[in-house]
Parts: structure tokens; C-alpha cells; sequence
């Protein structure tokens, strides 16, 4: 069972969706994907404040590039779009670029 200090990384936008960030360097297998699910889930049994409107699990590769797709409903990202796809899926702003919203 998860519980929050097994977690790698919590992001929370300011639209109420909470994110479980996983972090591996390159590589991650199925039990990975299945922990970080895991947290999400636990995320909004157990601090449902944190996210009124859903818990989202990412699982971050920091030594791959150009990597964003979703495998077993978890987003998997490498590190240089993590912050970008959170802001896109959180439908946060991003006043950097001055989009509406940033395209996933």
C-alpha cells in the first residue's frame, strides 16, 4: 500500500489536480507503472484536500528525451516536458509563453 513518503514527488495545481511523480532514469518496468497508480489512488483516498479534482500519475524519466506518452493510464515523461505536460493537463496557464493552455 502506498502511503505519501513513498512517494518520489507530489505536484498540486492551482486547478485542484494533485500529481504522484514517480522518477526513474531511463528505464521502468510494470511494477513501476503500477506503484505510481498506486499513489495517485492513495493520493485521493488519503488527501483528498490536496486533490479536489483528481489525483494524476506521471512516472518522470530523467535520462531520456523527448519522451511523452500514457502506458497503463500513466502519463510517462522524460524531465524536460514534465512541467510543461503537468501545466497542459492541469489546464493551468502558462505566462511564459502566453497560451491559453499548452498543447500536450
Amino acid at each position: 500500500m502506498a502511503r505519501l513518503w513513498d512517494i518520489d514527488s507530489v505536484a498540486i495545481a492551482p486547478t485542484g489536480i494533485a500529481f504522484a511523480v514517480e522518477t526513474k532514469t531511463r528505464t521502468y518496468d510494470v511494477r513501476h507503472l503500477d506503484r505510481v497508480h498506486e499513489q495517485a489512488a492513495w493520493l485521493m483516498r488519503r488527501r483528498r484536500w490536496w486533490c479536489r479534482n483528481g489525483a494524476f500519475p506521471v512516472l518522470c524519466l530523467v535520462r531520456a528525451h523527448g519522451v511523452q506518452h500514457f502506458e497503463q493510464d500513466v502519463l510517462v515523461v522524460s524531465i524536460e516536458r514534465l512541467t510543461d505536460v503537468i501545466r497542459s493537463v492541469a489546464g493551468v496557464l502558462d505566462p511564459r509563453r502566453g497560451d491559453a493552455e499548452i498543447a500536450g
